[in-house]
């Protein structure tokens, strides 16, 4: 059970610094003007990074280094939690998408296979696109 606890410290770490990483597409919505898209990213990205805190502080008291096993598990871990971080905003803002659609997007972009299930890609909002782009 600690070593699981080990890892989610980690996780929760990895979690928030994912979080921070929305400014861009938020600087963006601004330069465009598209407040849907700049309140969704902000909300997302202070969803992604209170979660990734909340785990990070209530998992502090198991700070340890890590082994080998452990860290398969955090990449596995890493891996599957943060498209689902990254398919918030795709679900608020394309609001035809499906949440499974949104997250084989995120997955697709963090893993790089460029598979997509999206049409009309230049007719998305910029800060989406900026989104799509960052994860890859």
């Amino acid at each position: 059970m600690k070593r699981l606890l080990r890892v989610a410290h980690v996780l929760g770490l990895v979690i928030a610094l994912f979080g921070l990483g929305m400014v861009l597409p938020i600087l963006v919505a601004w330069i465009y003007d598209h407040d849907a898209a700049r309140v969704v990213f902000v909300e997302a990205m202070g969803e992604t990074i209170a979660c990734g805190l909340l785990l990070w502080l209530g998992t502090r008291r198991y700070r340890a280094d890590l082994q080998i096993r452990d860290g398969f598990l955090l990449v596995v871990l890493v891996w599957t939690v943060l498209p689902a971080f990254a398919a918030l905003p795709l679900l608020r803002v394309l609001p035809g998408l499906s949440i499974t659609d949104a997250y084989f997007e995120c997955m697709s972009g963090v893993t790089t296979t460029g598979a997509t299930v999206l049409t009309g890609l230049d007719n998305l909002p910029p800060s989406i696109n900026v989104w799509r782009a960052e994860l890859v």
